[in-house]
């Protein structure tokens, strides 16, 4: 059997609450606690709206640098767009905490010999989802990390779960995956289970 798990909101969660959190606090360290509100909520709606223009100009899962090429703060701060995108992954890193419960099963599994998968369609740097898993003690030497804006195929349309298994020789009826996406983690899977009987 081969084994995969879904990284946000499964094996991890970020303890401000929704992704929306991330932006607000993101806010706050680039314009400051005195800041108004109105303006930081400008400065959501940027960050926000950067990422569906992104979105537009791209078929696959976009990065985020893409979603920062797609940001206009100058009316709100001097800070460079990459100062604001090197600022958000540290704000990330400092609310995404592990799932004790997830962690658990996936420690069973690796003192079972298996190596696990971890797939996940988001825009944040691979490398840096490696670091919170490492950090959080999730990752064992072996494990493997696919993530939709490296490989340009995403869970969501099904090509991550086929690219995958590609590269691992893997027989879908032989995997089993975790996650919190009813139609990404649940549906897409099984459906690709039943078409190889």
């Amino acid at each position: 059997m081969h084994f995969s798990f879904d990284i946000f909101d499964t094996c991890l969660i970020r303890s401000c609450g929704f992704a929306h959190n991330v932006f607000d606090l993101l806010a706050i360290k680039i314009l400051g606690e005195n800041s108004s509100e109105s303006v930081r909520a400008d400065f959501v709606n940027i960050r926000i709206s950067g990422e569906k223009i992104a979105r537009t100009k791209k078929a696959t899962e976009v990065t985020l640098n893409d979603i920062y090429n797609a940001c206009d703060f100058s009316g709100l701060t001097s800070t460079t767009n990459q100062d604001i995108a090197r600022a958000e992954i540290l704000i990330e890193e400092k609310v995404l905490v592990g799932v004790k419960s997830i962690k658990k099963q996936i420690d069973k599994l690796h003192e079972s010999g298996h190596k696990i998968y971890y797939i996940s369609d988001m825009y944040l740097p691979e490398t840096f989802l490696k670091e919170v898993l490492i950090e959080q003690g999730f990752w064992k030497n072996g494990d493997q990390l696919y993530v939709s804006c490296v490989s340009g195929k995403t869970k969501s349309t099904g090509e991550l779960f086929d690219f995958v298994a590609q590269e691992n020789n893997i027989n879908f009826k032989q995997w089993h995956h975790w996650g919190d996406n009813k139609q990404s983690d649940y549906i897409i899977p099984k459906k690709k289970a039943s078409k190889h009987i």
